[in-house]
């Protein structure tokens, strides 16, 4: 499960750690695209099929700046003199040292987690065919204060030069219901397949915020090799929680694996749909129907969305059964996800006869209880809310669609 920010405030040293790229477990700064062997990288100057040696990816750690009394302060972020209820006090709240009055410092050391915590939202914007945009946002359980964790901008280019490529999000070929494999463990680079336009050949890979393009299929050598090769159609499916890069090709029915720290041929891992990571074979999990998991509780236990009909249930494998963890058939629900201490699922809802927007609601995973909503300022939108859960009609051109990713 994914991950509010842990650095202390007094320690510089934390803050570098949190600018490496795209990986969620401690080896981090392998798993950065920087630090991916010399042999993959493009020179300065590439067309993104690899990261650029000078990247500038966005990043969300912390600054350092000296005030008129010369003190070392931290400048957070998003930093609105407000308490984001994430460790940080309102600036006012902050007692400096008086060096007139000789009164000590009683500034209390403030921890910054460096990992992102809380339920974490997606909001994606297919308003525009032109730029689709992809938010991920934490949300506070307890006090329903949020704020942005990263932000994703595609934009397609139009079919003017054999050149031209399209660099979009892959939709349906994740690992999930819900999309939270469209991102790695700390929400700075989320998958996409690039398409060249002059011949349609298509390279897995993934973007950070800033729009670079890391292409994997490259990495890999496993693009055309010359002009008179047939073109080749890799596609970007997600990552793994156990930092693995996922893609698949024709025919579609093997999925690739391959170490985000060691991306060459020798370390790729094939595995069938059958397995119980992709769960795209009829005959081993048509038991499923049109459920999609979006949450594992333990190996053999999942939360999942019906993602035809919009509703939630709890399946088991052992059993082949699915039972529905929420009361009444009369709303749209989605996008359920697990509790960091097993107890509660959060999922959104909306009615299926009115207009109102999705909201957050909250169940007891133990048995059937009456759910309570999460009063927050955070909106989740969805072109038509009464369908919402219906990941087939609204996760596409022209829609605006909302999921939970996780709750940690």
């Amino acid at each position: 499960m994914k991950k509010r920010f842990f650095a202390t405030v007094l320690t510089l040293a934390l803050s570098a750690v949190m600018l490496m790229g795209c990986g969620s477990s401690p080896a981090e700064a392998e798993t950065d695209p920087a630090n991916i062997p010399a042999e993959f990288a493009e020179p300065a100057g590439s067309d993104g099929s690899a990261i650029p040696d000078d990247s500038t990816a966005e990043t969300t750690s912390n600054t350092y700046v000296v005030n008129e009394q010369d003190e070392a302060i931290t400048q957070f972020p998003n930093d609105n003199g407000m308490d984001d209820d994430f460790g940080r006090p309102p600036e006012e709240d902050l007692v400096s040292w008086d060096v007139e009055a000789g009164e000590e410092d009683v500034t209390e050391e403030v921890l910054v987690t460096g990992e992102v915590e809380g339920i974490i939202m997606l909001q994606a914007d297919w308003g525009s065919d032109v730029v689709p945009t992809f938010t991920v946002s934490a949300i506070n359980p307890d006090t329903g204060e949020y704020h942005t964790v990263s932000s994703f901008t595609f934009e397609v280019a139009a079919p003017i030069r054999a050149d031209d490529y399209t660099v979009i999000p892959e939709r349906g070929y994740t690992l999930d219901a819900n999309y939270a494999s469209l991102f790695n463990g700390d929400y700075t680079c989320m998958v996409a397949t690039k398409t060249f336009l002059g011949n349609e050949e298509q390279h897995a890979g993934w973007v950070d915020q800033s729009g670079n393009f890391f292409d994997v299929t490259e990495a890999l050598g496993e693009g055309r090799q010359s002009d008179f090769d047939d073109a080749v159609h890799f596609i970007a499916v997600g990552f793994t929680d156990d930092n693995y890069f996922v893609y698949t090709k024709p025919p579609y029915d093997i999925y690739y694996f391959v170490p985000l720290d060691n991306l060459v041929p020798e370390a790729i891992l094939q595995v069938g749909n059958e397995d119980k990571r992709i769960m795209r074979n009829q005959e081993a999990w048509g038991w499923l129907k049109w459920n999609r998991p979006t949450c594992w509780l333990d190996n053999n236990t999942f939360l999942v969305d019906d993602t035809l009909e919009g509703q939630c249930g709890i399946a088991s494998i052992s059993e082949q059964s699915i039972r529905s963890y929420i009361p009444g058939e009369s709303r749209t629900n989605w996008s359920g996800v697990v509790s960091p201490d097993g107890t509660q699922i959060a999922f959104l809802s909306a009615s299926q006869k009115g207009t109102d927007e999705p909201a957050i609601f909250f169940t007891n995973i133990s048995e059937e209880t009456a759910p309570t909503k999460l009063e927050t300022a955070y909106i989740p939108h969805c072109t038509r809310a009464y369908d919402a859960g219906n990941i087939a009609l609204t996760v596409d051109y022209g829609y605006y669609y909302s999921s939970i990713l996780e709750w940690r």
